[in-house]
């Protein structure tokens, strides 16, 4: 590969980039939980852990972090794939702890009261990251964005293979750089009419077809394709005019000066990280020992994720009742999030993505058999 970085090679860089991104969005969420009843919506005089109040307006970038990830280690995935063995290597990836974390999830929302039927509904719509909620965990709308990505790729894999991710990458880029124009505008314009057109312009359904995030997935892609393919002049330009959008959208709807250029600050150093990681690949053999540690600490990112928001909301007033002292309830809050999702990632994760690992190579001997039999 012209840039030196294998498929097979180990970034270890990107898998603690992962836990810090995931460490961001769950020390945002809990700066939102209210410490008496079990809500992320409530007041700022209700917050229970006041001194995160200033990670509500930072925190999140954690998703535009997992986002440029995603669109270099997606493309560096498929490469090699036929489109069936992406997706379900997808599926495997994605589903077990999904399901899983979902069924805690209503555990939890079952235990404050909410009606089984309601709780339910919200839980299969998650379970099959349907685009229109409720949703019995509020994270699930980013893995959503991923699925669509993944869709795309596996329609790129279907049309003309990893050879065409760049151009894919630019497509994607300009058509949400042309959203964001757009909304920046509105936004700075005065009246009813812009007012409603940025109303319109923040719904969801901009979200699920990679508008609003697309420039972050396309500047993943374009630098995995410059270390797959060699870095031109051209290929940098390009990288280079998405990278101000990706700043743009890092910008919006993030309140003050402070909170943006923290945010930016803490984005271009993740993207650093991501190309010293894959630039610098060959590093880690140097401490083979520590090699593990990062690997778990990389899966863990994504139970933790996926446990931490309503699990938390539900756990914190609970253990407020108990009169125990904030910091306290903090700490042992954290516990409990963490201790369940090392458990879903060492047990049910793991036996669940055997049996289907299990299953996809018996579909596979069973498709050469077929391929051969006279």
């Amino acid at each position: 590969m012209a840039g030196g970085a294998a498929k097979s090679d180990y970034f270890a860089g990107l898998d603690l980039l992962r836990f810090a991104a995931a460490g961001l969005v769950i020390a945002d969420h809990f700066g939102l939980y209210a410490w008496a009843y079990p809500s992320a919506t409530g007041p700022v005089r209700d917050a229970a852990f006041g001194f995160l109040e200033p990670m509500s307006a930072i925190g999140s970038i954690g998703v535009e972090i997992f986002f440029l990830i995603s669109g270099f280690v997606i493309s560096a995935s498929a490469v090699g794939s036929t489109p069936n063995d992406f997706a379900l290597r997808r599926a495997i990836r994605v589903f077990p702890a999904l399901w899983i974390s979902g069924l805690v999830a209503s555990v939890a929302m079952l235990s404050t009261g909410v009606p089984l039927g309601s709780v339910a509904a919200d839980y299969l719509r998650y379970a099959v990251l349907s685009p229109i909620g409720p949703y019995i965990d509020g994270v699930v709308w980013t893995l959503i964005v991923e699925a669509v990505f993944y869709l795309l790729i596996y329609a790129v894999l279907w049309r003309g293979g990893t050879a065409t991710f760049g151009r894919v990458a630019k497509v994607l880029g300009v058509l949400s750089a042309f959203y964001l124009i757009a909304l920046v505008t509105a936004e700075a314009t005065p009246g009813p009419a812009a007012t409603h057109l940025v109303s319109i312009l923040q719904r969801f359904p901009f979200k699920v077809f990679l508008l609003r995030h697309g420039v972050l997935f396309a500047v993943g892609m374009l630098i995995w394709s410059g270390f797959d393919r060699g870095f031109t002049r051209a290929g940098n330009a390009w990288i280079a005019g998405l990278l101000v959008f990706c700043s743009v959208e890092i910008c919006i709807d993030r309140p003050g000066l402070g909170a943006n250029l923290v945010s930016l600050a803490l984005w271009w150093a993740s993207l650093g990280v991501l190309l010293v990681s894959v630039a610098r690949s060959g590093w880690i053999k140097a401490y083979p020992r520590q090699v593990p540690l990062i690997r778990r600490l990389g899966r863990l990112s994504y139970p933790i994720y996926l446990n931490h928001y309503t699990l938390g909301l539900v756990v914190v007033p609970a253990l407020a009742a108990l009169g125990w002292s904030r910091p306290l309830v903090f700490v042992a809050a954290l516990g409990v999030v963490l201790t369940v999702s090392i458990a879903i990632m060492a047990y049910p994760e793991r036996w669940l993505q055997t049996a289907f690992k299990n299953a996809m190579r018996g579909w596979h001997a069973r498709r050469e058999v077929a391929a051969t039999a006279p």
